[in-house]
């Protein structure tokens, strides 16, 4: 960065005012990015929610479990490289001293209720804990490299409370991390977890599996599918029963994924998760049955 871009305080109103605006160049985009990562006092101003509702031209949710409803306009979230530090930078923004937290929640719980918030899914697998229905992404926005969209602000504000915890939740911070875009990471925090004992082994380990089944590496999918198949084996529920047939699914295993697929509809008739596999089991027979 040029010596105008800081003052003996840190980052210039014009430099932070370019930042938001993207008009820096790449470089100095991610000298920023390194200087906030390491200057408490601008990440302290950033956090600011007036100053936040203006970059993002969004209305900031003020009560507890008030969760606003954000417009979308990409064209304000490019400037934001989806990476795990610029993920990690937006949390660290949102949990600033100035921003109360609306998710009374510990761990999971607080990942659930700040999910209600996405209008979309971008895993295959199911987490444990009770996540509700979203349709899947219809177009793919990569792993560890997507921009922010506005509605997942609710989602980087609870993981990045979970992870400023003094004594962070494990599992919930690896799920955290798979729920905002960053699987490799998710994947080495959740081993950490289950090395560590954290939470019950056997929701840990469905949930190291949805993290596997979100790369596109056969050892990863073969792991996963041996993960979900003890998991089933174990406790016949409707994210081992749905994980299972994604798994058999994506190995190409298509007469197992039907049946597996079925085994999810007995447990789950009717429900839009039903409807989903419903449909993606239908889709299997059409191809089988294809000369």
């Amino acid at each position: 960065m040029s010596a105008a871009a800081t003052t003996e305080h840190g980052l210039s109103d014009e430099m932070l005012a370019a930042f938001v605006d993207g008009k820096l160049s790449e470089t100095e985009r991610a000298a920023v990015i390194k200087h906030l990562a390491s200057c408490d006092e601008c990440r302290v101003n950033a956090s600011y929610a007036s100053e936040i509702a203006d970059m993002l031209e969004v209305e900031i949710p003020q009560a507890a479990g008030n969760v606003a409803q954000f417009p979308v306009r990409k064209n304000r979230w490019m400037w934001i490289a989806g990476s795990a530090a610029a993920a990690a930078l937006i949390a660290a923004m949102l949990v600033g001293p100035m921003r109360d937290s609306v998710f009374d929640e510990p761990g999971i719980p607080k990942l659930v209720k700040a999910s209600e918030s996405l209008t979309e899914r971008k895993l295959d697998g199911r987490l444990m804990g009770g996540f509700s229905y979203k349709v899947r992404a219809r177009t793919f926005r990569g792993e560890d490299g997507t921009s922010i969209e506005p509605d997942e602000l609710p989602l980087l504000q609870a993981f990045g409370e979970i992870s400023n915890a003094a004594k962070p939740d494990l599992h919930a911070r690896a799920a955290g991390l798979l729920l905002t875009g960053q699987r490799t990471e998710a994947v080495k925090a959740f081993r950490e977890a289950l090395a560590k004992g954290a939470g019950d082994r056997t929701v840990v380990e469905n949930d190291l599996g949805v993290a596997l089944l979100a790369s596109g590496a056969d050892a990863d999918l073969k792991e996963a599918f041996e993960i979900f198949e003890r998991a089933w084996a174990r406790a016949k529920t409707p994210e081992t029963a749905w994980n299972r047939a994604y798994a058999l699914q994506r190995l190409y295993r298509d007469k197992e994924a039907i049946a597996a697929w079925n085994d999810y509809l007995k447990l789950d008739p009717s429900s839009q998760w039903a409807k989903e596999a419903t449909e993606q089991r239908d889709r299997l027979q059409a191809d089988l049955q294809q000369p």
